[in-house]
């Protein structure tokens, strides 16, 4: 798989307090820690993108409790959509796609992507 590096940028920016949707706050990015846990920690997301496939990747961000009731993990989307409009108008799939091939660019093994 080939990376984008627009994708990567609006990404990292997807995931940050400031403009995106706090996923540092829960979850370790990297070398960067969870910064404000509050129910429970959720695992570093540096080996996500080798280790989950794009579509369950894509399943888990549209609806973390349909996929595993019971999470902590918050529902971002609606009706394909998120809050954050200054990223593709708001198009979920779109966004999460960039988050994807944000963290997949953490990865060590950027070519060994988990394929369905």
């Amino acid at each position: 798989m080939v990376l984008d590096a627009g994708k990567i940028k609006i990404g990292k920016a997807m995931t940050g307090v400031e403009a995106g949707l706090s996923c540092g706050a829960c979850h370790g990015i990297g070398d960067k820690p969870a910064i404000a846990v509050f129910e429970g920690e959720g695992p570093n997301l540096r080996a996500s993108g080798e280790r989950l496939t794009p579509d369950y990747f894509h399943l888990w961000m549209n609806d973390p409790p349909r996929v595993w009731p019971g999470t902590i993990m918050p529902k971002y989307a609606l009706d394909g959509k998120t809050p954050l409009t200054q990223y593709y108008e708001g198009d979920s799939r779109k966004q999460f796609e960039a988050i994807r091939q944000y963290l997949r660019s953490l990865s060590k093994n950027q070519n060994n992507e988990k394929n369905p």
